[in-house]
């Protein structure tokens, strides 16, 4: 049944999201430049950026490969890179969302991740789909 559900996106969700504001820098493809995102909410499979505007999203766009990024995790000291590949994209209002996917990361930051969506249940957001 869950195989079903994933072929349709109705079982969007794998693992606990925490609502969470950090900066993230996320590469321009092609370029050693960055730009700066805030994150919404995180969790050890991925995350969700929110940016200004839809044409800085496609600038940091590389069709099927993971985006190089970096971000100053609280359970950490200094910066953790990793990879991510764009999963979906809205637009609301002034700003646009974006949800990524971890392609690469290393297991220290993902045990980070999962400590500090432990360490914060107070936190944690449900999905629609529990609702």
């Amino acid at each position: 049944m869950a195989r079903f559900l994933d072929l349709f996106g109705l079982r969007r969700r794998q693992a606990s999201r925490v609502a969470i504001r950090l900066m993230v820098d996320v590469q321009v493809a092609g370029t050693d430049h960055f730009i700066g995102f805030f994150t919404q909410d995180l969790s050890v499979s991925g995350f969700c950026l929110q940016g200004q505007t839809s044409d800085v999203v496609e600038r940091i766009r590389t069709p099927n490969r993971g985006v190089p990024m970096r971000v100053r995790l609280p359970a950490l000291r200094g910066a953790v890179e990793f990879e991510a590949k764009l999963q979906w994209e809205w637009e609301e209002e002034d700003q646009i969302l974006t949800g990524w996917t971890f392609t690469r990361i290393s297991g220290e930051a993902r045990k980070a991740i999962h400590a500090y969506v432990e360490d914060h249940p107070e936190d944690v957001l449900k999905d629609p789909s529990e609702a």
